[in-house]
């Protein structure tokens, strides 16, 4: 087998994280690579399963949260989200199955939003909108970096991120369904005095 850390030769396939590796020393001999301007440049070259295989090892390096170096971590991340928009693929993870639609619910100038079911919970569906051919490329691009970034972000106050689903042939974000639906509707329909409303603005950020 070649060595997946050799970009001079068969480098960045078969790339596999044993459960005793050292993920700090990994992340440390990916971002040397990264460095290099060459070998950077054959990393976003690969494609197919190649680059499905790096999409993989990247957002689990990332979802392991190992490393203390945040500058390793972000140099990470901006990989994953070049090579995913030039291979237009993601991680595997993040494909969802067993979706169900129920009903559109909102409308916006590029996505649906509608309302579904996954494993027996109510979710919603942020569906992209496509008026035109030549605009799938670039919605697809941009819907694909929106996921990457949520999907990194842990915080109460932010709705997690579920997943992507192709839907009607429409690639989807997934995330649970809020009763009240957005926070503008919810105040609007209903009257804060202003201490809950400075709790409100407190919680948020």
């Amino acid at each position: 087998m070649a060595n997946p850390w050799d970009v001079n030769g068969q480098g960045w396939t078969n790339i596999v994280i044993p459960e005793d590796h050292n993920i700090v020393n990994i992340c440390e001999r990916l971002n040397k690579f990264f460095r290099d301007k060459e070998a950077y440049s054959k990393f976003l070259a690969c494609r197919g399963e190649s680059a499905q295989q790096l999409l993989d090892l990247l957002q689990d390096l990332l979802d392991r949260d190992l490393d203390p170096d945040t500058t390793n971590r972000g140099r990470i991340f901006k990989a994953l989200i070049r090579l995913s928009r030039d291979s237009k693929l993601h991680p595997q993870c993040l494909k969802l199955t067993g979706l169900k639609e129920t009903q559109l619910v909102a409308g916006g100038t590029f996505s649906d939003v509608h309302k579904g079911s996954l494993c027996g919970q109510n979710v919603a569906i942020k569906m992209m909108r496509v008026f035109v051919e030549s605009d799938i490329d670039a919605l697809l691009k941009e819907f694909s970096r929106e996921a990457l970034i949520w999907r990194q972000l842990c915080h109460p106050n932010l709705l997690p991120f579920f997943g992507l689903y192709y839907l009607h042939g429409r690639l989807c974000l997934v995330s649970p369904w809020m009763e009240n639906g957005q926070l503008r509707a919810f105040l609007n329909n209903r009257s804060c005095d202003t201490d809950r409303l400075l709790s409100l603005v407190s919680d948020a950020t």
